[in-house]
């Protein structure tokens, strides 16, 4: 048997100046809740707190349409921990290589062409933090379809042959 609680209600705050107290302008606003998912978008303020450890408290409530972070309403209320960092992403223009990558925006896969066929090919996919989070490489190819699971976001796509390097921009949705 499977339950739908279409009457609950999901939503989220982070008490982004670190002041104890969540206020309406700290709420995330969700999508309505289905199939048990919800999900929501930070845009964290200019003057946020960086390098801080923040709370996030997501709240799951029952019957109900006004939601209090820290009400008695019946429902599941969970506390996080949050850190927002600085971060960018420096594309260096190391372009000794033609190569192309489509389609860009990205979402479940992508081609990586080069202009002429090489001994190898090898593209790494490396995220804002500098962690790789996929790799492949191919011999004897001048066209590279990757199947990915990356999550949505800006990433550095650092493609390598025989015949030299490229670092391109690769956005998934």
């Amino acid at each position: 048997m499977q339950y739908n609680w279409d009457s609950d209600s999901v939503t989220a705050w982070i008490d982004y100046n670190g002041d104890a107290s969540f206020t309406n302008d700290e709420q995330l606003i969700f999508t309505e809740l289905a199939n048990f998912k919800a999900t929501a978008t930070i845009q964290a303020p200019q003057d946020v707190n960086l390098d801080t450890d923040l709370r996030m408290r997501i709240r799951s409530q029952y019957y109900s349409n006004y939601m209090d972070p820290c009400g008695d309403k019946y429902g599941e209320v969970e506390d996080y921990t949050v850190k927002f960092i600085h971060s960018t992403i420096d594309i260096k223009d190391v372009s000794t290589l033609e190569a192309f990558i489509s389609p860009n925006p990205s979402t479940d896969r992508f081609n990586v062409s080069l202009a002429k066929k090489s001994a190898f090919l090898q593209v790494e996919v490396i995220d804002i933090t500098g962690k790789t989070v996929l790799r492949e490489r191919r011999e004897n190819v001048s066209d590279l379809e990757i199947k990915h699971s990356l999550a949505s976001g800006t990433y550095i796509a650092i493609i390598q042959t025989d015949n030299g390097q490229s670092q391109l921009k690769l956005v998934v949705k």
